[in-house]
């Protein structure tokens, strides 16, 4: 997250430089980044994560949490793509009335929100999770043995 908040802020300065091709640059990498926080909280590939391998000593509801969870973060990451994408537009045509409300429309509509709601909260479901105890893999000496 510190990433992000680091390219937001370069955006920032971009758009007060009129460095409209840099915040085009810094956009991208912000929807990479998202991208890369939402594919490691909630696996695309869960067979071979070991995120939800250790799910299968959860109860049904609270794998329905998680999709629920996963859901809603999904929400704010096509908020963010949405606005990043009509930032970058505005960006192109080096329209600065436009560059501005989209960068101020995706801080909050995507950022603020999302971390008002989630960001430095106590999630129990995903709290439960993380704190789960993986389950041991036998090692070689023990298979020798």
């Amino acid at each position: 997250m510190s990433e992000i908040e680091g390219r937001a802020h370069d955006i920032f300065e971009n758009i007060l430089l009129e460095k409209y091709d840099a915040i085009t640059d810094e956009t991208s990498a912000i929807l990479k980044k998202a991208k890369e926080i939402d594919e490691l909280f909630f696996p695309v590939d869960p067979g071979l994560q070991s995120w939800y391998r250790r799910s299968q000593a959860f109860d049904p509801e609270i794998l329905r949490a998680i999709e629920n969870l996963k859901a809603n973060f999904g929400i704010y990451l096509r908020r963010l793509k949405n606005n990043i994408e009509h930032l970058q537009i505005a960006a192109k045509k080096k329209d600065e009335k436009e560059v501005a409300h989209y960068f101020t429309k995706m801080i909050k509509n995507a950022c603020v929100n999302c971390h008002s709601r989630y960001a430095g909260r106590d999630i129990p479901v995903l709290k439960q999770y993380l704190t789960l105890e993986q389950p041991e893999e036998k090692s070689e000496s023990k298979e020798k043995q």
